[in-house]
């Protein structure tokens, strides 16, 4: 090793060793000297260590007051039970059958403890009557059928033989506008002009039957002596008017109805309604069905706006619900009403928890209905 190197190797020592010397000064650790300077730097202490902070309360229970949020509080219909199927009875095709699928779909993805089943009728007496009968088992039953299904079953007006007090009124669903169509050719251009003529009017004992009578008496025209009736479905009256054998026919649905326009396509028809007074007239002897106006247009062959009644669709069930279930099947049903209306948009537009009421009977309510309704805030909308 040359001189040089061996005097820069003795002084880098003595710096490293005075540094050294000068770090174990200060005692607790107060700072270092300002080396190389004529003067020092002061020794300022060092800031006391912060206190721990305490430890969170803990949470109470429940989550209630604590730094956890509170566990969801689950819904009615996501945990109630029942041991038994329950049937769903409605009409075995149109709007009626296509809705109570829906609610199967529905109530199957949300109620996982109950099991509906969809059961078409004949027609909506058998469905009543089935649901009464049902309930004198003890076992449960809900519909979706007319509100006069219901008002008439348990008042035992005809065609009832006897009051069926153990079926209710829930909900309302969806309004049928219902109509006269018949062929231009026939020259029918009122209900008053069906004397004499062959005249369908759906399934015997139906809601649109019903309704049907009623239209005609309200012209003066007697069911059994001045029409010819003719019991059927759609497909029937369509065939009907088509081939001749018949002209008329009494039914519908939510406009546009399918059935109508399946047979504009290939007859020149036309809707009638019934006149002001004659609306006025029926909705004093028959509180349970709603008025509409369709508009001219609005249908095939339509070219002035009509009035017309509608049958005023329910959830119905009997006394086997108990009244827990009953809430807790209204509060799956309007918890996920926008799904619900997808399947059938046209129909279930105007379904709204605030429309709840429609054409219901407060005497024939499920008691379970009036809870929900009185829990959301709206049962008294009925009375406005």
């Amino acid at each position: 090793m040359n001189k040089s190197r061996i005097t820069r190797f003795i002084a880098l020592a003595l710096v490293l060793t005075f540094v050294v010397a000068l770090a174990g000064c200060g005692g607790d650790g107060g700072g270092l000297s300002n080396v190389g300077g004529g003067s020092s730097i002061p020794q300022t202490p060092a800031p006391a260590p912060a206190p721990a902070p305490a430890p969170a309360p803990a949470p109470a229970p429940g989550g209630q007051g604590g730094s956890e949020p509170a566990a969801p509080v689950a819904k009615s219909y996501e945990t109630i039970t029942w041991p038994d199927i329950i049937p769903v009875y409605s009409s075995a095709t149109g709007t009626g059958y296509i809705i109570n699928g829906a609610f199967i779909d529905i109530a199957s993805k949300y109620m996982p403890g109950v099991d509906f089943i969809a059961e078409g009728a004949a027609s909506m007496y058998e469905g009543m009557t089935l649901m009464e009968e049902q309930a004198q088992k003890g076992r449960a039953a809900m519909s979706f059928f007319a509100a006069s299904g219901i008002y008439q079953a348990r008042r035992g007006i005809d065609p009832y033989d006897a009051e069926c007090k153990n079926i209710y009124q829930g909900p309302w669903v969806f309004a049928n506008e219902i109509w006269l169509t018949v062929p231009l050719s026939t020259g029918i251009k009122s209900m008053g002009d069906v004397r004499g003529k062959r005249i369908s009017v759906g399934g015997v004992g139906s809601a649109i039957a019903e309704l049907g009578r009623i239209y005609f008496e309200e012209y003066g025209l007697s069911w059994d002596n001045d029409i010819t009736i003719v019991y059927g479905n759609y497909d029937t009256a369509n065939d009907g008017m088509l081939d001749g054998s018949l002209d008329g026919s009494i039914g519908g649905g939510p406009v546009p109805f399918f059935q109508y326009e399946d047979l504009a396509s290939s007859l020149d028809i036309t809707a009638i309604g019934i006149s002001r007074q004659a609306a006025d007239s029926i909705n004093i002897k028959y509180p349970y069905y709603l008025e509409r106006t369709i508009l001219a247009g609005a249908m095939t062959g339509l070219t002035e706006d009509i009035i017309v009644l509608c049958l005023s669709n329910l959830m119905n069930m009997n006394a086997a619900l108990s009244d827990d279930l009953v809430y807790a099947i209204c509060e799956m049903l309007y918890d996920h009403l926008d799904e619900f209306k997808e399947y059938a948009p046209r129909a279930l537009m105007d379904m709204e928890l605030e429309n709840w009421y429609g054409s219901t009977n407060d005497a024939d309510l499920h008691p379970g209905v009036i809870k929900f309704m009185q829990d959301k805030g709206v049962y008294d909308l009925r009375l406005g």
